[in-house]
Protein backbone atom coordinates (compact mmCIF):
# COMPACT_ATOMS: atom_id res chain seq x y z
CA UNK A 1 0.00 0.00 0.00
CA UNK A 2 0.92 3.30 -0.45
CA UNK A 3 2.64 5.61 2.29
CA UNK A 4 -0.14 8.60 3.32
CA UNK A 5 -2.97 6.31 2.99
CA UNK A 6 -3.47 4.25 5.88
CA UNK A 7 0.14 4.65 7.27
CA UNK A 8 1.46 8.18 7.51
CA UNK A 9 3.83 10.37 8.47
CA UNK A 10 4.32 14.05 9.77
CA UNK A 11 7.24 15.88 10.57
CA UNK A 12 8.22 19.98 10.40
CA UNK A 13 7.38 21.29 6.33
CA UNK A 14 6.71 17.56 5.12
CA UNK A 15 4.17 15.75 5.81
CA UNK A 16 2.38 12.37 4.02
CA UNK A 17 -1.20 11.55 4.90
CA UNK A 18 -4.67 11.58 3.83
CA UNK A 19 -8.61 11.28 4.59
CA UNK A 20 -7.86 7.34 5.63
CA UNK A 21 -4.78 7.66 7.53
CA UNK A 22 -5.57 5.55 10.82
CA UNK A 23 -1.68 5.28 11.81
CA UNK A 24 -0.08 8.78 11.87
CA UNK A 25 4.07 8.51 12.59
CA UNK A 26 4.92 11.94 13.55
CA UNK A 27 7.61 13.91 15.74
CA UNK A 28 6.65 15.13 19.58
CA UNK A 29 6.21 19.10 18.31
CA UNK A 30 3.55 18.56 15.40
CA UNK A 31 1.56 16.57 18.05
CA UNK A 32 1.68 19.57 19.98
CA UNK A 33 0.59 21.90 17.46
CA UNK A 34 -1.82 19.55 16.63
CA UNK A 35 -3.66 20.06 20.12
CA UNK A 36 -3.50 23.76 19.72
CA UNK A 37 -5.83 23.48 17.10
CA UNK A 38 -7.87 20.72 18.61
CA UNK A 39 -7.52 20.50 22.41
CA UNK A 40 -9.46 17.15 22.78
CA UNK A 41 -7.90 15.14 20.00
CA UNK A 42 -11.44 14.56 18.53
CA UNK A 43 -11.19 10.94 16.13
CA UNK A 44 -7.26 10.05 18.39
CA UNK A 45 -7.62 6.79 20.37
CA UNK A 46 -4.39 6.09 21.48
CA UNK A 47 -1.35 8.46 21.44
CA UNK A 48 2.04 6.46 21.43
CA UNK A 49 5.08 8.56 22.97
CA UNK A 50 8.22 6.56 22.27
CA UNK A 51 11.61 7.34 24.18
CA UNK A 52 10.28 9.72 26.85
CA UNK A 53 13.61 9.25 28.68
CA UNK A 54 15.14 12.09 26.40
CA UNK A 55 13.18 14.53 28.13
CA UNK A 56 12.89 17.27 25.91
CA UNK A 57 11.17 20.49 25.99
CA UNK A 58 8.31 19.21 24.00
CA UNK A 59 8.34 15.80 24.92
CA UNK A 60 7.46 16.99 28.91
CA UNK A 61 5.02 20.00 27.48
CA UNK A 62 3.55 16.95 25.29
CA UNK A 63 3.47 15.22 28.68
CA UNK A 64 1.65 17.65 30.44
CA UNK A 65 -0.52 18.61 28.03
CA UNK A 66 -1.99 15.30 27.99
CA UNK A 67 -2.21 14.21 31.45
CA UNK A 68 -4.37 17.50 31.80
CA UNK A 69 -6.36 16.15 28.22
CA UNK A 70 -6.77 12.08 29.88
CA UNK A 71 -9.66 12.97 32.49
CA UNK A 72 -11.59 14.90 29.33
CA UNK A 73 -11.19 11.87 27.81
CA UNK A 74 -11.15 8.78 29.87
CA UNK A 75 -11.45 6.26 26.54
CA UNK A 76 -8.12 7.83 25.30
CA UNK A 77 -5.33 5.54 25.83
CA UNK A 78 -1.82 6.86 26.28
CA UNK A 79 1.42 4.68 26.29
CA UNK A 80 4.79 5.67 26.83
CA UNK A 81 7.75 3.79 25.85
CA UNK A 82 11.84 3.60 26.05
CA UNK A 83 14.37 1.11 26.05
CA UNK A 84 16.29 2.64 28.92
CA UNK A 85 12.73 4.26 31.17
CA UNK A 86 13.20 5.34 34.53
CA UNK A 87 9.50 4.23 34.66
CA UNK A 88 9.03 4.56 38.42
CA UNK A 89 8.95 8.46 37.78
CA UNK A 90 6.80 8.41 35.30
CA UNK A 91 4.36 5.78 36.48
CA UNK A 92 3.87 8.29 39.97
CA UNK A 93 3.31 11.22 37.31
CA UNK A 94 0.27 9.71 35.75
CA UNK A 95 -1.18 8.07 39.12
CA UNK A 96 0.59 4.60 39.57
CA UNK A 97 0.09 3.68 35.94
CA UNK A 98 1.29 0.23 35.36
CA UNK A 99 4.21 -0.58 33.68
CA UNK A 100 5.01 -3.53 31.10
CA UNK A 101 8.42 -4.89 30.01
CA UNK A 102 8.26 -6.25 26.47
CA UNK A 103 11.31 -8.57 25.97
CA UNK A 104 12.92 -7.94 23.09
CA UNK A 105 15.77 -9.81 20.86
CA UNK A 106 19.07 -7.77 20.26
CA UNK A 107 22.54 -9.52 19.28
CA UNK A 108 25.30 -9.29 21.13
CA UNK A 109 27.43 -6.15 21.47
CA UNK A 110 31.23 -6.65 22.81
CA UNK A 111 32.43 -2.76 25.08
CA UNK A 112 35.61 -1.86 24.82
CA UNK A 113 36.99 1.27 27.11
CA UNK A 114 39.33 3.58 26.73
CA UNK A 115 41.95 1.14 28.23
CA UNK A 116 41.07 -1.33 26.34
CA UNK A 117 41.05 0.50 23.20
CA UNK A 118 44.60 2.26 24.30
CA UNK A 119 46.34 -0.92 23.76
CA UNK A 120 44.33 -2.15 20.77
CA UNK A 121 45.88 0.88 18.90
CA UNK A 122 49.10 1.02 20.55
CA UNK A 123 47.96 5.12 21.30
CA UNK A 124 50.71 6.95 23.60
CA UNK A 125 49.48 10.25 24.99
CA UNK A 126 52.00 12.70 24.89
CA UNK A 127 52.81 14.49 28.28
CA UNK A 128 52.14 18.06 26.63
CA UNK A 129 49.93 17.52 23.94
CA UNK A 130 46.21 18.98 23.28
CA UNK A 131 44.82 16.36 24.56
CA UNK A 132 46.70 15.87 28.24
CA UNK A 133 44.92 17.32 31.32
CA UNK A 134 46.35 20.97 31.80
CA UNK A 135 47.58 21.86 35.67
CA UNK A 136 44.75 23.09 37.53
CA UNK A 137 43.79 24.10 41.10
CA UNK A 138 43.77 21.98 43.62
CA UNK A 139 40.16 20.12 44.84
CA UNK A 140 37.73 22.81 46.42
CA UNK A 141 35.96 20.47 47.93
CA UNK A 142 36.04 16.93 49.98
CA UNK A 143 34.16 15.63 47.22
CA UNK A 144 36.61 16.66 44.06
CA UNK A 145 39.36 15.19 46.44
CA UNK A 146 37.65 12.08 46.37
CA UNK A 147 36.72 11.48 43.32
CA UNK A 148 40.15 12.61 42.30
CA UNK A 149 41.86 10.05 44.52
CA UNK A 150 38.89 7.13 43.61
CA UNK A 151 40.37 7.87 39.79
CA UNK A 152 43.67 7.57 40.48
CA UNK A 153 43.11 4.45 42.73
CA UNK A 154 41.28 2.86 39.63
CA UNK A 155 44.27 3.71 37.14
CA UNK A 156 46.84 2.27 39.53
CA UNK A 157 44.32 -0.80 39.82
CA UNK A 158 45.06 -1.78 36.33
CA UNK A 159 48.23 -2.36 36.21
CA UNK A 160 47.66 -5.58 38.29
CA UNK A 161 44.76 -6.48 35.83
CA UNK A 162 47.04 -6.86 33.24
CA UNK A 163 47.34 -3.58 31.24
CA UNK A 164 50.21 -2.22 30.10
CA UNK A 165 52.37 0.15 31.57
CA UNK A 166 51.89 2.41 28.63
CA UNK A 167 47.95 2.51 28.91
CA UNK A 168 48.53 3.23 32.12
CA UNK A 169 50.67 6.17 31.64
CA UNK A 170 48.24 7.44 28.89
CA UNK A 171 45.20 7.21 31.22
CA UNK A 172 47.34 9.78 33.52
CA UNK A 173 47.98 12.10 30.89
CA UNK A 174 44.91 12.18 28.84
CA UNK A 175 42.11 14.66 28.99
CA UNK A 176 39.22 12.50 28.82
CA UNK A 177 36.90 15.45 27.99
CA UNK A 178 38.40 16.77 25.24
CA UNK A 179 37.39 14.91 22.26
CA UNK A 180 41.05 13.46 20.87
CA UNK A 181 41.09 13.11 16.82
CA UNK A 182 43.80 11.49 17.27
CA UNK A 183 42.82 8.67 18.98
CA UNK A 184 39.59 8.44 16.67
CA UNK A 185 41.57 8.46 13.59
CA UNK A 186 44.06 5.54 15.40
CA UNK A 187 41.06 3.55 16.17
CA UNK A 188 39.21 4.18 13.18
CA UNK A 189 42.26 2.90 11.03
CA UNK A 190 42.49 -0.32 13.47
CA UNK A 191 39.12 -1.21 12.52
CA UNK A 192 39.33 -0.73 8.59
CA UNK A 193 42.54 -2.61 8.86
CA UNK A 194 41.32 -5.74 11.02
CA UNK A 195 38.15 -5.52 11.89
CA UNK A 196 35.24 -7.22 10.28
CA UNK A 197 33.18 -5.85 7.70
CA UNK A 198 30.39 -3.49 8.52
CA UNK A 199 29.61 0.06 8.69
CA UNK A 200 31.14 2.35 11.64
CA UNK A 201 28.83 4.84 13.32
CA UNK A 202 31.26 7.51 15.19
CA UNK A 203 29.46 9.76 17.75
CA UNK A 204 30.79 13.16 18.08
CA UNK A 205 29.32 16.24 20.01
CA UNK A 206 28.38 18.80 17.21
CA UNK A 207 28.64 19.91 13.78
CA UNK A 208 31.82 21.23 14.00
CA UNK A 209 33.34 17.97 14.99
CA UNK A 210 32.22 16.24 12.77
CA UNK A 211 33.41 18.43 10.03
CA UNK A 212 36.75 18.25 11.59
CA UNK A 213 36.70 14.65 12.12
CA UNK A 214 35.27 14.20 8.49
CA UNK A 215 38.56 16.18 7.17
CA UNK A 216 40.62 14.34 8.96
CA UNK A 217 38.93 10.76 7.52
CA UNK A 218 39.86 12.36 4.12
CA UNK A 219 43.08 13.11 4.93
CA UNK A 220 44.28 9.90 6.37
CA UNK A 221 45.57 7.37 3.49
CA UNK A 222 43.62 4.40 4.91
CA UNK A 223 40.73 5.30 5.89
CA UNK A 224 40.24 7.39 2.50
CA UNK A 225 40.84 4.12 0.66
CA UNK A 226 38.75 1.88 3.00
CA UNK A 227 35.30 3.87 2.33
CA UNK A 228 35.93 4.42 -1.52
CA UNK A 229 37.83 7.35 -1.88
CA UNK A 230 35.89 9.23 0.73
CA UNK A 231 32.80 8.47 -0.47
CA UNK A 232 31.19 6.97 2.04
CA UNK A 233 32.93 8.92 5.00
CA UNK A 234 28.95 10.44 5.31
CA UNK A 235 27.91 13.52 8.01
CA UNK A 236 24.69 13.05 9.92
CA UNK A 237 23.38 15.54 12.04
CA UNK A 238 19.90 17.60 11.88
CA UNK A 239 20.94 20.35 9.81
CA UNK A 240 21.25 17.87 6.97
CA UNK A 241 18.15 17.73 4.64
CA UNK A 242 15.83 14.48 4.37
CA UNK A 243 17.59 13.36 1.11
CA UNK A 244 21.05 14.34 2.57
CA UNK A 245 20.72 11.97 5.12
CA UNK A 246 19.22 8.92 3.11
CA UNK A 247 22.54 8.64 1.53
CA UNK A 248 23.80 7.66 4.78
CA UNK A 249 21.00 4.54 5.06
CA UNK A 250 22.37 3.20 1.16
CA UNK A 251 24.54 0.10 1.30
CA UNK A 252 28.36 0.69 0.01
CA UNK A 253 29.82 -1.45 -2.76
CA UNK A 254 31.44 -4.82 -1.86
CA UNK A 255 34.99 -4.12 0.50
CA UNK A 256 33.95 -0.64 1.10
CA UNK A 257 33.52 0.77 4.54
CA UNK A 258 30.84 3.12 5.55
CA UNK A 259 31.70 5.53 8.31
CA UNK A 260 28.67 7.52 9.58
CA UNK A 261 29.55 10.33 11.73
CA UNK A 262 26.64 11.56 13.57
CA UNK A 263 25.50 13.69 16.61
CA UNK A 264 23.36 12.28 18.88
CA UNK A 265 20.33 12.46 16.22
CA UNK A 266 21.25 8.40 15.68
CA UNK A 267 20.92 7.64 19.11
CA UNK A 268 17.21 6.53 18.70
CA UNK A 269 15.94 9.01 16.10
CA UNK A 270 17.19 6.79 13.11
CA UNK A 271 18.26 3.73 12.98
CA UNK A 272 21.52 2.56 10.08
CA UNK A 273 20.86 -1.32 9.68
CA UNK A 274 24.60 -2.08 8.82
CA UNK A 275 26.30 -0.85 11.73
CA UNK A 276 28.37 -3.33 13.27
CA UNK A 277 30.87 -0.95 14.94
CA UNK A 278 30.01 1.79 17.26
CA UNK A 279 33.02 4.44 18.22
CA UNK A 280 31.46 6.49 20.97
CA UNK A 281 33.27 9.83 21.89
CA UNK A 282 30.65 10.19 25.48
CA UNK A 283 30.11 13.55 24.55
CA UNK A 284 26.93 15.76 23.76
CA UNK A 285 26.00 19.26 23.74
CA UNK A 286 23.29 20.85 25.89
CA UNK A 287 22.10 24.21 25.94
CA UNK A 288 21.83 25.71 28.99
CA UNK A 289 20.20 28.75 30.77
CA UNK A 290 20.96 30.91 33.41
CA UNK A 291 18.05 33.07 34.86
CA UNK A 292 20.44 35.06 37.20
CA UNK A 293 22.82 36.44 34.22
CA UNK A 294 20.48 35.67 31.35
CA UNK A 295 22.91 34.14 29.45
CA UNK A 296 22.08 30.69 27.57
CA UNK A 297 25.19 29.02 26.39
CA UNK A 298 25.64 25.18 24.53
CA UNK A 299 28.17 23.47 26.84
CA UNK A 300 29.65 20.19 26.06
CA UNK A 301 29.29 17.69 28.48
CA UNK A 302 28.99 14.14 29.49
CA UNK A 303 26.04 11.87 28.14
CA UNK A 304 24.11 9.76 30.68
CA UNK A 305 24.50 6.05 31.40
CA UNK A 306 20.96 6.07 29.58
CA UNK A 307 22.17 7.74 26.55
CA UNK A 308 25.22 5.32 26.35
CA UNK A 309 23.21 2.61 26.68
CA UNK A 310 21.45 3.94 23.29
CA UNK A 311 24.38 4.55 21.59
CA UNK A 312 25.89 1.07 22.14
CA UNK A 313 22.88 -0.49 20.94
CA UNK A 314 23.29 0.85 17.55
CA UNK A 315 25.50 -1.98 16.73
CA UNK A 316 23.70 -4.91 17.77
CA UNK A 317 20.35 -4.69 15.81
CA UNK A 318 20.96 -6.87 12.94
CA UNK A 319 23.91 -8.64 13.74
CA UNK A 320 26.41 -8.83 16.76
CA UNK A 321 28.38 -5.52 17.11
CA UNK A 322 31.24 -3.66 18.78
CA UNK A 323 30.99 -0.75 20.87
CA UNK A 324 34.23 0.97 21.39
CA UNK A 325 34.12 3.78 23.80
CA UNK A 326 36.46 6.71 24.29
CA UNK A 327 36.36 6.79 28.33
CA UNK A 328 37.20 4.84 30.76
CA UNK A 329 34.99 2.16 32.76
CA UNK A 330 35.71 4.59 35.59
CA UNK A 331 34.30 7.74 33.67
CA UNK A 332 31.35 6.16 32.93
CA UNK A 333 30.60 4.51 36.52
CA UNK A 334 31.51 7.48 38.68
CA UNK A 335 31.54 10.37 36.74
CA UNK A 336 28.31 10.10 34.20
CA UNK A 337 24.70 10.32 35.31
CA UNK A 338 22.42 7.83 34.95
CA UNK A 339 20.05 9.86 33.18
CA UNK A 340 20.69 13.52 31.05
CA UNK A 341 18.97 16.71 33.16
CA UNK A 342 15.52 17.42 31.74
CA UNK A 343 15.66 20.42 29.16
CA UNK A 344 13.22 22.06 30.82
CA UNK A 345 15.57 22.65 33.85
CA UNK A 346 17.99 24.17 31.81
CA UNK A 347 16.80 26.02 28.78
CA UNK A 348 15.16 29.29 28.29
CA UNK A 349 11.49 28.88 28.97
CA UNK A 350 10.04 31.90 26.82
CA UNK A 351 9.27 29.79 23.74
CA UNK A 352 7.18 27.28 26.15
CA UNK A 353 5.56 29.98 28.21
CA UNK A 354 4.52 31.46 24.62
CA UNK A 355 3.22 27.91 24.35
CA UNK A 356 0.96 27.62 27.07
CA UNK A 357 -1.13 31.23 26.40
CA UNK A 358 -1.36 30.47 22.91
CA UNK A 359 -3.68 26.95 24.30
CA UNK A 360 -4.85 29.56 26.91
CA UNK A 361 -3.72 27.00 29.92
CA UNK A 362 -4.32 29.52 32.95
CA UNK A 363 -5.63 32.88 33.97
CA UNK A 364 -2.97 35.86 33.02
CA UNK A 365 0.69 36.60 34.49
CA UNK A 366 1.50 39.55 35.59
CA UNK A 367 4.63 40.71 34.07
CA UNK A 368 4.74 45.18 34.20
CA UNK A 369 6.74 44.76 37.64
CA UNK A 370 9.65 42.06 38.12
CA UNK A 371 8.63 40.49 41.79
CA UNK A 372 5.21 41.50 41.53
CA UNK A 373 2.63 39.04 41.69
CA UNK A 374 5.59 36.69 40.87
CA UNK A 375 4.35 33.22 40.82
CA UNK A 376 4.84 30.95 43.82
CA UNK A 377 8.05 28.84 43.81
CA UNK A 378 7.05 26.00 41.91
CA UNK A 379 9.85 22.98 42.98
CA UNK A 380 12.27 23.62 46.11
CA UNK A 381 15.47 24.83 45.22
CA UNK A 382 17.20 21.44 45.20
CA UNK A 383 14.36 20.01 42.67
CA UNK A 384 17.19 21.27 39.41
CA UNK A 385 20.21 20.11 41.29
CA UNK A 386 21.69 16.46 41.44
CA UNK A 387 22.50 13.95 38.33
CA UNK A 388 19.26 13.72 36.47
CA UNK A 389 16.11 11.96 36.38
CA UNK A 390 16.92 8.73 38.61
CA UNK A 391 19.36 10.89 40.70
CA UNK A 392 18.09 10.70 44.38
CA UNK A 393 16.80 14.29 44.20
CA UNK A 394 14.77 14.07 41.08
CA UNK A 395 13.58 10.35 41.23
CA UNK A 396 10.86 12.41 43.83
CA UNK A 397 6.90 12.53 42.70
CA UNK A 398 6.94 16.09 41.65
CA UNK A 399 6.62 18.70 44.79
CA UNK A 400 2.89 20.10 45.43
CA UNK A 401 3.02 24.16 44.72
CA UNK A 402 1.27 26.80 45.41
CA UNK A 403 1.49 28.01 41.74
CA UNK A 404 -2.64 28.59 40.35
CA UNK A 405 -2.64 29.67 37.23
CA UNK A 406 -0.82 30.58 34.20
CA UNK A 407 2.44 29.96 33.13
CA UNK A 408 3.56 29.26 36.46
CA UNK A 409 0.60 27.05 37.40
CA UNK A 410 0.84 25.06 34.23
CA UNK A 411 4.21 24.81 34.26
CA UNK A 412 4.15 23.53 37.96
CA UNK A 413 1.91 20.28 37.02
CA UNK A 414 5.09 19.22 34.74
CA UNK A 415 7.63 15.98 35.62
CA UNK A 416 9.98 17.97 37.03
CA UNK A 417 8.78 21.89 37.25
CA UNK A 418 11.61 24.68 36.88
CA UNK A 419 12.14 26.88 39.62
CA UNK A 420 10.60 30.06 39.83
CA UNK A 421 13.58 32.07 39.02
CA UNK A 422 13.43 30.63 35.32
CA UNK A 423 9.52 31.02 34.67
CA UNK A 424 9.87 34.78 36.30
CA UNK A 425 12.59 35.24 34.03
CA UNK A 426 10.85 34.05 30.93
CA UNK A 427 7.74 36.31 32.00
CA UNK A 428 10.15 39.33 32.14
CA UNK A 429 11.74 38.41 28.86
CA UNK A 430 8.02 38.19 26.98
CA UNK A 431 7.01 41.47 28.38
CA UNK A 432 10.25 43.39 27.95
CA UNK A 433 10.06 42.02 23.71
CA UNK A 434 6.28 43.45 23.90
CA UNK A 435 4.77 39.68 23.64
CA UNK A 436 3.09 40.02 26.86
CA UNK A 437 0.99 43.26 27.90
CA UNK A 438 1.27 44.43 31.74
CA UNK A 439 -1.81 42.14 32.51
CA UNK A 440 0.00 39.14 30.90
CA UNK A 441 -1.81 38.49 28.23
CA UNK A 442 -0.86 38.10 24.73
CA UNK A 443 -0.26 41.07 22.34
CA UNK A 444 -0.64 40.57 18.69
CA UNK A 445 3.34 40.43 18.65
CA UNK A 446 2.77 37.82 21.10
CA UNK A 447 0.56 35.63 19.04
Amino acid sequence: EQLGRTVGYAIRMESSRSASTRLLLCTTGVLVRRLVDDPLLAGTTHVIVDEVHERSLDSDFLLTLLKDLLPKRPDLRLILMSATLNEGVFSRYFGGCPCTTIPGFTHPVKEYWLEDILGMTKYEAAQFSDYARKPGPPPKSAEERAAREAEADAIAALAKKGYHEKVVRSLKILDQEKVNYELLLATLAWIVERGEAGAVLVFMPGLMEISKLHEACLAHPGIRAASGGGAYVLGMHSALSTAEQNVAFQRPPQGVRKIVIATNIAETSITIDDVVWVLDTGRVKENRYSPDTHMQALVECWVSKAAARQRRGRAGRVQPGHCLRLFSRFTHDVLMAEYQEPEILRVPLEGLALQVKLLRLGDADRVSTPGADAPQPLAPASASAGKGASGSKQAQAPAKTTAKGGVAGFLARSLEPPSADAVRAALRELGAIGALDERGELTALGS
